[in-house]
């Protein structure tokens, strides 16, 4: 004889309409980026990267972190492009949780190359009106590179620093910089020094800012760390303070927390 299940209770319980709301607990929240490069190549590669390990870790969703449509390479080209952010789905850059422009300082040397002061001081000035964060690189984005391995703390010209980012002998030199077979090849390598390069990042801006040195004149300088930093706390593994198995005892940088896997500064 089958047994009759014992009833329980619930069964006769009037529904509420807590029944039909999804639990918040369940709902998993991630924080959104939206960055705008005045590159098409080396640092929309580097960056993509970055993000890559993070959506592989499942830290990120691919619509947690966009790139604005690309259309300008002067600096203040590239607020408008992020300001402009319009893609089918209709978020604009007032959806996103952080905001980023990523530019150079490139000084102009004659009339068709670089940037005019004017424009790249314009472009800090306008991004700080629209809670923009703004990751520049004076001279040029190939000194984040050049700071993984190396404290460069002379005024540097971006024709110097693409000639010692060269001589590091890391990847095939038949390769351009801006190439995306030599950001892949030089990015494990970019990897592993990074806290590195985000000392020698901070010591540089410390230098500038006691000197009250404006930007556009603090070469060499960047910011690069900054996003950097963000990018890589978003992809925290752990979420307990107390446990940290995985940490790097090494290193002593302002900003372990970011890199350890945890909240924990050490």
């Amino acid at each position: 004889m089958t047994r009759r299940k014992k009833p329980s209770g619930l069964e006769n319980r009037k529904l509420t309409n807590e029944d039909f709301q999804r639990g918040s607990d369940n709902i998993d929240q991630r924080e959104s980026v939206l960055i705008a490069l005045e590159d098409t190549e080396s640092s929309v590669v580097y960056f993509k990267l970055i993000l890559n390990d993070l959506k592989l870790d499942k830290k990120i969703t691919p619509f947690s972190c966009a790139f604005a449509n690309h259309t300008s390479t002067h600096p203040t080209g590239v607020l408008k492009d992020l300001l402009n952010h319009s893609p089918t789905g209709g978020t604009t850059y007032r959806d996103f949780d952080h905001l980023w422009i990523v530019i150079d300082r490139d000084y102009r040397w004659r009339a068709d190359e670089g940037h005019g002061e004017a424009d790249f001081k314009k472009a800090l000035s306008d991004a700080a009106s629209y809670d923009v964060n703004v990751a520049y690189s004076n001279d040029s984005f190939e000194l984040w590179y050049l700071l993984h391995f190396d404290h460069v703390c002379a005024v540097t010209p971006r024709a110097d620093l693409n000639a010692k980012v060269k001589s590091l002998g890391l990847v095939d030199p038949k390769h351009s910089l801006k190439s995306r077979e030599f950001v892949t090849s030089i990015y494990p390598a970019l990897v592993k020094n990074e806290c590195t390069a985000i000392r020698n990042a901070q010591r540089l801006l410390k230098t500038h800012v006691e000197n009250d040195v404006h930007a556009s004149d603090a070469n060499p300088s960047t910011t690069v760390h900054k996003l950097v930093c963000l990018l890589r706390k978003l992809g925290r593994k752990c979420e307990k303070i107390d446990k940290c198995e995985d940490c790097n005892s090494d290193c002593d940088c302002i900003c372990h927390k970011v890199h350890c896997t945890c909240e924990q500064e050490l």
